[in-house]
């Protein structure tokens, strides 16, 4: 029930269930681990999207912590949860915090990919975001240029790829504001 009240944005309710059912869950922790974490990550992002960041970090980092002892290290939960952790960074404004947990998921994750891996697209239009806002622009330039070789081939035509661009120009227009 919490993830049907978190799908249809109504948190208050999905917080509910989802504290509801932690205990029942636990009781029983090695044959119910999968469904701990899959609570732990949602009542992260329930409250992320409520705004309450520092809270939603410490289910984030229980989440992290629980799939390091039971996961392969480069397991794509993992790697989705690092990537949560680095969004709370950002909305944060803490952008150093943010751009270590993105670098993290390039080094584990994407070393393994092919170079027009579409995830890895996504992820460098983000990374490139993130260093923008953090003053970093020459490594923000790399990361967003990669970015758009990459999805202009994958999704040309997609609202990603004309993110990327408006994260483009938006860090063209700071350098120059830079310059002057």
């Amino acid at each position: 029930m919490g993830s049907f009240y978190y799908s249809r944005g109504n948190y208050d309710e999905a917080f509910k269930f989802f504290e509801k059912s932690l205990p029942f869950f636990q009781e029983n922790f090695s044959k119910n681990a999968g469904n701990i974490l899959n609570i732990y990550q949602f009542i992260g992002r329930v409250l992320h999207y409520k705004g309450l960041y520092k809270e939603s970090l410490v289910w984030f980092n229980k989440t992290l912590n629980l799939q390091m002892r039971i996961l392969p290290p480069t397991h794509p939960y993992i790697l989705q949860t690092i990537s949560y952790i680095a969004g709370v960074y950002i909305d944060l404004g803490e952008y150093t915090l943010a751009i270590k947990y993105l670098e993290r998921i390039l080094d584990e994750k994407f070393p393994k990919l092919s170079l027009n891996n579409l995830d890895l697209g996504v992820h460098l239009n983000n990374l490139g975001y993130v260093l923008t806002y953090n003053g970093e622009y020459d490594k923000a330039s790399v990361s967003l240029e990669a970015s758009l070789k990459i999805l202009k081939k994958k999704l040309p035509h997609h609202p990603t790829y004309a993110n990327t661009l408006m994260n483009m120009a938006v860090l063209e227009f700071l350098k120059k504001i830079i310059q002057k």
